[in-house]
């Protein structure tokens, strides 16, 4: 009162300092008589009364008697929620004490909002101070952080990342809307820490309400605002923020990831990641999002690892479908389908502006074709497939099946023009012989197995699927020029394969049927049966052009030959050394006469 006398607000100094003492004994008086949550909330109206005093005087000695005092009612509030959380005595609140709780930090929380941005616009003394700016936004940064304590003590523990992530999602939006960028800044921070809480505390909570899990609920909720809260950074906000969009995204997408390894069932979570995948390809090429699409690939990858880890080690039971199946060739189906609409885009214009619809920008993609995303998904797709038979199928049927596998995307290379599919059939074939040397061609038991996982029947597939490949590989020849100065040995091996897969896919059947024939014909009869193979291959050289199938049939005879010198001579049976001399003598006659019959021919494939 003094210091409104009339001699005393004459005199700047006289009034200042007996405003400073009358308010500072007020604020000194409160706690002689309340304490607890009473003391915030009186010195909370005590500091608002002398901030607005302030404001609508234009007074700045008010103003700042105001901010202090608003600065020891935050510290107050807070420290008495920190110390109750931390206190182990402390067994939480009664109905009533929960809600006076969330009115005095909401009420807090409101009016300091409402003080740094709103009111001291009105105030003209403090537009052009820039120490009370200062002070200004750092009370806006004490609202965030009462309100952050308030949610962590208020809250149900399980519910405390959900009210995190709701005031982060709020704040980007006010703060996006209005143009404050302090709630835009405290607004991504608060995302992260709603992350960090569903990261420590959530993801490890098995509690049930209702019959349903906590986690789904909380997990769940907190994903889908922070992708909200990435949407609302991403679509033209007034304040933006570098790298938050794809922050919120990331983090959300590994909380869904995380939610599906936890909830569902080991052989279940292939398709969750997968499906997530396949969301966050869709939007992010709608968008023109490209970390949504990396993200979108991460999850691709991931998934085929899971499958070889645990779906391919999964046993269904018997008469139902095998959950190798059901997890693994849907996978495969969306590879597929994802290097589609990949492949499909190279040809594609780019829209005009963001109204142009969700069509596929070339331009948009270019970091795509860069990361060789389409190229590997296809082999991951292919490379699935070929997990799936090797787990799901009998041991012995695994080299036919990747033989039909063979044919099929050599056919598919020449149908579409893909080559692509031919160096995933050309990568399978050099399986196809390891697997047929090292698993088909040992002897497994002592007594013979059954005709039909025999290696006569399951070679003889395979050969016969290979050869039947050779069609579509004489179609897909071609004469690229090998620099070998900017490719090592094996891309040079690779580059020549490439161009003839003919040669491939004749000499890996070729050598299983030899060493077949070696296996499985009777010792006595092995020279007859190599020679008739001779010489139907060199048939073959003559109906293809082919000099190496001709050199192949010959040089099999030359071995026949030296195996009769060597050793049929010595060591057959009459009968069988007879019969031996008579077939490659007829086998040496009669490619004699076809060397005769077509020398012209011949020559022209020297």
């Amino acid at each position: 009162m003094l210091g409104h006398w009339p001699s005393a607000r004459s005199r700047r100094a006289a009034f200042v300092v007996l405003s400073v003492v009358g308010a500072t004994l007020m604020v000194a008086a409160i706690p002689f008589k309340y304490s607890g949550e009473t003391l915030p909330i009186l010195w909370l109206a005590e500091a608002e009364a002398l901030f607005l005093a302030g404001v609508f005087l234009d007074e700045i000695v008010f103003c700042r008697l105001g901010l202090l005092a608003s600065f020891l009612v935050a510290f107050q509030l807070d420290r008495f929620a920190l110390h109750q959380l931390y206190d182990p005595e402390w067994k939480g609140f009664h109905l009533g004490e929960r809600i006076r709780g969330i009115m005095e930090f909401a009420a807090t929380t409101l009016i300091f909002y409402g003080d740094a941005h709103w009111l001291a616009r009105r105030s003209s003394a403090l537009k052009n101070l820039r120490l009370e700016s200062a002070i200004l936004r750092v009370l806006s940064y004490a609202a965030g952080v009462t309100a952050v304590i308030g949610i962590w003590w208020l809250a149900p523990e399980p519910w405390v990342a959900v009210g995190f992530a709701s005031l982060a999602l709020l704040l980007i939006v006010l703060g996006s809307r209005v143009s404050i960028q302090e709630f835009v800044y405290q607004g991504h921070a608060v995302a992260f820490l709603a992350f960090l809480r569903v990261f420590v505390v959530n993801l490890a909570d098995e509690g049930i309400h209702h019959h349903v899990l906590v986690r789904v609920f909380t997990v769940g909720l907190t994903a889908a605002m922070l992708y909200a809260c990435a949407r609302q950074s991403d679509w033209g906000p007034k304040v933006t923020v570098e790298y938050a969009s794809p922050s919120h995204t990331w983090t959300a997408s590994l909380l869904v990831g995380l939610l599906a390894w936890y909830e569902l069932e080991p052989v279940s979570v292939v398709l969750a990641w997968t499906l997530l995948g396949l969301a966050l390809f869709e939007i992010g090429r709608a968008r023109g999002l490209p970390y949504l699409r990396f993200q979108a690939y991460l999850a691709f990858l991931f998934s085929f690892l899971r499958l070889f880890f645990v779906n391919f080690n999964a046993d269904g039971l018997p008469g139902q479908l095998s959950p190798r199946f059901y997890t693994s060739v849907p996978l495969a189906l969306v590879f597929f389908y994802v290097y589609g609409v990949l492949d499909s885009s190279r040809n594609m214009q780019e829209p005009q502006g963001r109204s142009a619809g969700p069509a596929l920008p070339l331009a948009g993609l270019e970091r795509d074709r860069g990361w060789k995303a389409a190229e590997v998904l296809c082999f991951l797709g292919t490379f699935t497939l070929a997990g799936w038979a090797r787990f799901e199928l009998q041991s012995d049927w695994v080299v036919a099946a990747w033989a039909a596998m063979i044919w099929a995307l050599v056919a598919i290379a020449w149908h579409y023009g893909k080559r692509i599919f031919l160096h995933q059939a050309l990568l399978l074939g050099v399986a196809v012989l390891m697997r047929g040397t090292l698993h088909n061609f040992y002897e497994r038991s002592y007594f013979p197995a059954p005709v039909w996982q025999g290696r006569s029947m399951t070679i003889g597939v395979t050969v016969a699927l290979l050869f039947a490949a050779l069609p579509f590989a004489f179609r897909l020849r071609c004469s690229p020029e090998i620099d070998s100065s900017k490719r090592g040995l094996w891309g040079r091996v690779f580059k020549a394969l490439e161009g003839r897969p003919d040669q491939v896919f004749f000499f890996i059947p070729f050598f299983l049927l030899t060493v077949l024939l070696a296996l499985e014909v009777p010792k006595g009869m092995v020279t007859v049966a190599w020679g008739m193979e001779a010489v139907a291959i060199f048939l073959l050289a003559l109906a293809v052009g082919q000099r190496s199938y001709r050199l192949s049939g010959l040089g099999l005879l030359l071995l026949c030959v030296g195996k009769i010198v060597v050793h049929d001579v010595w060591g057959l049976h009459p009968r069988d050394r007879y019969l031996t001399f008579i077939v490659l003598g007829a086998a040496l006659l009669g490619v004699s006469f076809l060397y005769t019959r077509y020398r012209e021919a011949i020559r022209q494939y020297l």
